[in-house]
């Protein structure tokens, strides 16, 4: 059986979150085929947006040089059909990340347990799925 082939974009300045997703992400390669980056910055997640073209973009609201929201914008522009999941440990406020629904698919608030991560991240491996036999 083919596997899917996904994509996927960590944007995030915190190292030790990279390198937990990548390695969490990684333990699904026995079911997908994927392809992983990361970026620490507005400038380096905007450049991988535009070059890599991401199906699934997990990115921290507050990034050096822009904001999660921004960087929504533009995945949105240019890989209209992708799967965008925003994390943010700053925000208890429930209306808050309320607002934040309209720029993300999914909404993670940090710390998470693994397990809401990876309910969210099949449902957005299910969505990439779907679209490719479209």
């Amino acid at each position: 059986m083919k596997k899917t082939y996904i994509k996927i974009l960590i944007v995030d300045d915190d190292e030790d979150i990279v390198i937990m997703l990548k390695d969490f992400i990684s333990s699904f390669e026995d079911q997908y085929g994927l392809e992983i980056r990361s970026a620490s910055t507005g400038v380096d997640a905007i450049s991988s947006i535009k070059d890599f073209f991401p199906d699934v973009m997990l990115t921290d609201v507050i990034i050096p040089g822009t904001d999660g929201s921004k960087l929504a914008s533009v995945m949105r522009e240019y890989c209209p059909s992708s799967f965008i999941i925003g994390m943010s440990g700053f925000s208890n406020d429930d209306r808050r990340i309320a607002s934040l629904g309209k720029f993300y698919d999914a909404f993670l608030k940090k710390p998470f347990e693994l397990e809401e991560f990876e309910a969210i991240f099949q449902n957005a491996f299910k969505e990439m799925i779907q679209k490719s036999v479209q």
